[in-house]
């Protein structure tokens, strides 16, 4: 039996040591479709419950004009994707996020039928079953209130974003953010742009340091995407315009990195479609700008998810991609058809829930469209040279009864540590950054013998860890 164990962790360590990538691969569940056959249907927002259904916010055009009459929708379905029960109220028809006391909020617009343009901004608290807890309404400028992403705050409040136009027709677009306490009572409410220097806000967030950040597109001033970095109160701290783009698409979304710097997405439409990925650290410093050509016929993304097993990307268009920190394709998902994705999360067991809406299903018509995909890749290594051997790194105790500290040779700005099982499987996975030290918690993890894999700096290297 120890002569196995033995060749076994030898296997491992070469495989390791010499970093033989694996392909990454997904299979896909199950694909579902909801909506009525006489009304264009959408999905936006989808959570996992606490006992593993999934919530979805969906809505639905009852009126002859498209989007004059959009109703929200909310749809209960099981752990087969099956619906169980769906609720015509105020929650629903765009974005959804869980609050941390169980229950959900939204921000969704109130279309006006005798005036399409007269959108009302509402943010709902509401519980599972769809009943309201509060609501609360707004309109800004004389047109197009348009809401895109809220996120409850630190404080246990909530942080809504969105644009509105202030010419009568739908023209010069400005974004807002409004500041909502616990009970849905109005903090602050800020503005950002003018009629010279248009914003539309796509996605907020916030930082470990409390302020938040918008992002979004500038059409007709320079066609950029710009990055906004607001205090705690609204206030400005620093703007980045991303990229000067030729005739860019408007869509974008962000993900907050643990050193509260920013991975974000957009894209141009033209004869191609070219995506982009970039990063820009806390400071507003772009550190790195990556196209990523799509065949013509792809909408260019709105949404990314970080995937931590993978120390990867998931963004989505038409398809599902998944990139490495440096905007590399690792994985394309299969073509389900003419498809648009509005959001993407990540279950407990590490599925992959995507919703959006698919056109031509019926004549002329869309209907809802989420599907469920699994991890089924063991490991994920990507190339790396092996760390010269004369480099000073001490990991110790080892062997380790609670925890591991891993000394480097100097401060480095990423560094990546994975652990694996003798089956080859990961058990840890984290970035850390600006670090010079590293401390693992074992008492987790049963005793066991792993591979402990360490890479920074364009280097890499492979330690046998007992745990007793």
């Amino acid at each position: 039996m120890k002569y196995c164990q033995f060749i076994l962790t030898c296997f491992l360590l070469c495989f390791l040591t010499n970093v033989m990538s694996q392909s990454i691969g997904y299979d896909t569940i199950y694909t579902k479709q909801l909506g009525d056959k006489s009304y264009n249907s959408e999905g936006f927002s989808v959570i996992e419950t606490p006992d593993k259904n999934l919530l979805l916010s969906t809505g639905y055009n009852l009126g002859t004009t498209v989007y004059c009459d959009w109703r929200p929708k909310l749809y209960m379905t099981n752990a087969a994707g099956d619906s169980t029960w769906s609720r015509i109220f105020v929650a629903g028809g765009g974005k959804m996020k869980m609050t941390r006391d169980g229950n959900f909020i939204n921000t969704n617009a109130i279309h006006n039928l005798s005036n399409c343009g007269l959108d009302t901004i509402r943010i709902t608290k509401f519980k599972m079953n769809g009943d309201t807890i509060w609501t609360r309404k707004f309109f800004f400028g004389v047109v197009y209130n348009q809401p895109t992403d809220v996120i409850q705050t630190a404080d246990d409040g909530f942080a809504a974003t969105g644009f509105y136009g202030i010419q009568p027709g739908g023209g010069g677009f400005l974004s807002y953010v409004i500041k909502l306490d616990a009970s849905g009572n109005t903090q602050w409410i800020k503005h950002f742009g003018q009629l010279q220097d248009q914003i539309e806000s796509n996605t907020i967030k916030q930082d470990s340091k409390g302020n938040y950040a918008i992002y979004g597109f500038t059409p007709g001033a320079g066609n950029v995407y710009r990055l906004i970095k607001i205090d705690g109160y609204g206030n400005t701290l620093w703007s980045s315009n991303v990229f000067n783009l030729t005739n860019p698409a408007g869509y974008g979304a962000m993900v907050t990195l643990p050193d509260d710097g920013y991975i974000f997405i957009g894209g141009t439409v033209s004869a191609t479609t070219s995506n982009f990925i970039s990063r820009v650290n806390k400071d507003g410093q772009i550190q790195f700008f990556k196209n990523i050509s799509m065949p013509s016929d792809e909408f260019v993304t709105s949404i990314v998810k970080y995937i931590p097993e993978h120390n990867a990307y998931l963004f989505a268009n038409k398809k599902l991609y998944l990139t490495d920190t440096a905007g590399n394709i690792l994985w394309t998902g299969p073509n389900f058809g003419d498809i648009f994705f509005r959001d993407i999360i990540q279950t407990a067991n590490k599925d992959i829930v995507a919703i959006g809406y698919k056109r031509n299903l019926y004549p002329s018509k869309e209907s809802i469209f989420y599907v469920r995909l699994r991890d089924t890749t063991a490991v994920i290594l990507p190339p790396a040279p092996i760390l010269p051997k004369d480099t000073i790194v001490a990991i110790y105790p080892n062997p380790v009864r609670d925890h591991i500290r891993i000394n480097l040779d100097s401060t480095y700005g990423v560094v990546n540590v994975q652990l694996f099982n003798m089956l080859g499987q990961i058990v840890f996975n984290n970035v850390y950054t600006h670090t010079n030290y590293i401390d693992i918690w074992m008492n987790r993890y049963p005793a066991a013998t792993y591979i402990l894999r360490l890479f920074y700096d364009n280097k890499q290297l492979v330690k046998k860890i007992i745990k007793y």
